[in-house]
């Protein structure tokens, strides 16, 4: 299996990591060994995420999880064959829902 993260995801925890990186070092490495580990058990586990209600064709599927340690952060990702494709890292209290509509 393999986890393959789309341009924006990776943009997404560039962000993050930087916003934690502001409040104290160690979070941002925390944060980013967290999401690791979320990473992980979606691609040992991939239908363990909860289905997302997008009208956006391009991501019929949509699963989400929230990271380990850091509820507040949801992985948004598809299952592929091989594994699962990371779309979206972002905080959870965005209208994720909106921002997903606009990918392509």
């Amino acid at each position: 299996m393999s986890v393959v993260q789309q341009p924006r995801a990776v943009r997404d925890l560039v962000g993050i990591a930087s916003y934690f990186d502001e409040i104290r070092e160690s979070l941002s490495d925390r944060f980013l060994e967290a999401v690791e580990k979320t990473f992980q058990l979606l691609d040992s586990m991939p239908g363990i995420g909860k289905p997302q209600p997008v009208r956006n064709p391009t991501l019929q599927g949509l699963r989400s999880r929230v990271v380990q340690g850091f509820k507040k952060y949801v992985v948004f990702y598809l299952e592929t064959d091989d594994g699962v494709e990371i779309v979206r890292v972002l905080y959870g209290s965005r209208d994720v829902l909106a921002i997903l509509e606009n990918e392509s």
